[in-house]
């Protein structure tokens, strides 16, 4: 199967939450891609939340889920967050396996996921991970 394009682009601010858009593999060119935009968005420009349309991605690779978790990470140390939007369903499995599931929420459309911020601008609620091992 050949590797189709990548997009990655800033779509636009909806007040304070930014929306990204993605599409076709999101491998290693495309993470590199991911940190610049992320970079731009956090460090220049201060956005502390953040929803990702993967509705047109197809494929995604370590390379670019370590950039997801990374990127997702530091906005929920800074009080916002990260939230994914229109996954195909292998996307979805994907991120169960890979536990992403457990820690961002993904909503079916953009308007879901900029409601799961609310007018107030709270960031939307994640399931907590119990890490104590079971006893």
């Amino acid at each position: 199967m050949p590797m189709m394009p990548t997009k990655v682009s800033f779509d636009r601010m909806e007040g304070d939450v930014a929306v990204l858009t993605c599409g076709g593999w999101l491998e290693t060119q495309a993470s590199e891609d991911l940190k610049k935009v992320f970079s731009t968005l956090l460090q220049e420009k201060g956005v502390k939340k953040i929803v990702m349309d993967l509705g047109d991605v197809d494929y995604v690779n370590s390379a670019a889920l370590g950039t997801l978790l990374h990127y997702g990470t530091l906005l929920r140390e800074g009080g916002g967050n990260l939230v994914f939007c229109s996954l195909k369903r292998n996307l979805h499995r994907l991120f169960d396996l890979v536990g992403l599931g457990k820690v961002f929420a993904r909503v079916n459309t953009v308007e879901e996921a900029l409601t799961t911020f609310g007018a107030a601008g709270k960031t939307p609620p994640t399931p907590r991970i119990d890490l104590r091992p079971e006893t």
